[in-house]
């Protein structure tokens, strides 16, 4: 057991010399600090050792936790092929500090904290749009909604202004991928329905024309020996209610070559039941050919 009384203190934000005197004298804070039973993060900022790493880093920094960082720790789906640290700065701060760092700054949208270490999600989202494509930026702001972090109304505050990405939102989106696929697809001009229910078998992904079935296999569900027999089934009973299954994982999905587009396109042309089918199926070839890029991930 600690000799130095922190047991109280909060382990979700951090902590200056005064909010700390409640709980310990400046000799007790000094002497915490020296064995690591308290964190100095900074100058006259302290946190409990518990404290999010993620939190701690950015407030090392002398930033808060934003976009992807802070999507991602909130459990959104995201795709940032950078890896780094994403930190939101004070609008007039200091930002030699975050060389280190995908760099964000400017007023907030949303009443601020900085003893939390992070921005509310209407700025990380507001952070993400400005910073990611289009695609990955529109299956952050899905995932957002589908997760209930937030209504479609408040994604409009938070994205006032970009109604290129408010226009392709759609909180049924159950994964990033989802998002993917309809938008990829949606602009080549094919008419897509994401989270179709079919009695009897469960809700599908994806429905093309009515008649192909998309399924976006993230490796997380879909990996097992299990979970591969279970999708064998359901394609099956798929088949048997005259839908066509096609399943793409997230390498397919996410790589800008046209494999994935081509195998739905010319799955549209061989359904027997999707109305002007080949006319659909030429129409698509065509976007696809002129390079149909500001949708590409």
């Amino acid at each position: 057991m600690t000799p130095y009384p922190i047991d109280g203190l909060p382990r979700d934000r951090f902590l200056t010399r005064r909010d700390l005197l409640p709980w310990m004298t400046d000799r007790e804070l000094a002497a915490a600090v020296r064995v690591g039973a308290l964190l100095r993060v900074r100058r006259g900022v302290y946190a409990h050792p518990a404290i999010d790493p993620l939190l701690r880093r950015a407030a090392e920094l002398g930033g808060m936790l934003s976009c992807v960082s802070e999507l991602s720790r909130r459990g959104v789906w995201v795709h940032d092929t950078t890896a780094a640290l994403h930190v939101r700065f004070p609008e007039h701060g200091d930002l030699r500090l975050g060389r280190t760092a995908v760099r964000h700054w400017g007023a907030c949208l949303a009443p601020l904290d900085r003893r939390h270490g992070h921005v509310a999600l209407q700025d990380a989202l507001a952070d993400a749009a400005s910073c990611l494509p289009l695609v990955p930026a529109v299956a952050a702001i899905d995932s957002s909604i589908n997760l209930g972090l937030l209504s479609g109304g408040e994604a409009g505050v938070a994205l006032r202004g970009r109604g290129d990405l408010l226009r392709l939102v759609d909180g049924r989106a159950e994964s990033g991928l989802e998002t993917y696929a309809r938008l990829r697809l949606g602009a080549l001009g094919l008419r897509c329905a994401p989270q179709v229910p079919l009695a009897g078998i469960g809700v599908l992904d994806l429905v093309v024309e009515d008649r192909i079935d998309v399924e976006c296999d993230g490796d997380a569900w879909h990996s097992t020996p299990e979970a591969r027999r279970r999708d064998r089934r359901r394609d099956a009973a798929v088949l048997t209610r005259g839908l066509t299954p096609l399943r793409f994982g997230f390498e397919q999905l996410i790589d800008p070559a046209p494999d994935f587009e081509l195998a739905v396109i010319e799955a549209v042309r061989a359904h027997r039941r999707v109305k002007n089918a080949g006319a659909k199926a030429d129409r698509a070839l065509r976007r696809l050919e002129k390079g149909w890029f500001p949708l590409r991930c």
